[in-house]
């Protein structure tokens, strides 16, 4: 009688985790980025260590597409599904940092229905979230 007891008891586990797990695949947009450690250590990355810094605002503003150049260092990667991107602006008369920019991407996995009625609908598997920090001014 106990080991029907326990059956029983196990079998409603089961159905309730299943449950749970099916919701937050939904709630997910089929993916499964809220059952993933790395989705919430992105998130942690975003708010705490991305930043848009303009460092001489003067420089920032006047600067024209042909005034500056960018360094960018290869993307490191954080994790199997989290990149990290730094770069930063550099006058070229000056030689001065004007801005500074680092963000994180997360490589989101899942299903997910795109398109419009013009062009059509079509399934993608992956996409990619990322970061967009605030600009914060130093001097």
């Amino acid at each position: 009688m106990n080991a029907i007891k326990r059956y029983f008891t196990f079998k409603k586990i089961v159905i309730l985790l299943g449950a749970v797990f099916f919701i937050l695949f939904l709630a997910g947009g089929c993916s499964f980025k809220y059952m993933d450690w790395q989705y919430y250590e992105f998130k942690e990355l975003c708010n705490t260590k991305a930043k848009r810094s303009i460092i001489d605002k003067e420089l920032y503003e006047k600067s024209k597409l042909d005034e500056f150049y960018s360094t960018n260092p290869p993307n490191e990667k954080v994790q199997s599904r989290i990149t990290k991107m730094y770069f930063k602006n550099i006058h070229k008369l000056s030689n001065k940092v004007f801005y500074e920019y680092e963000t994180y991407f997360y490589d989101n996995y899942g299903i997910f229905l795109k398109g419009d009625e013009g062009r059509g609908w079509h399934i993608d598997f992956s996409e990619v979230l990322d970061c967009k920090p605030k600009i914060s001014y130093k001097n």
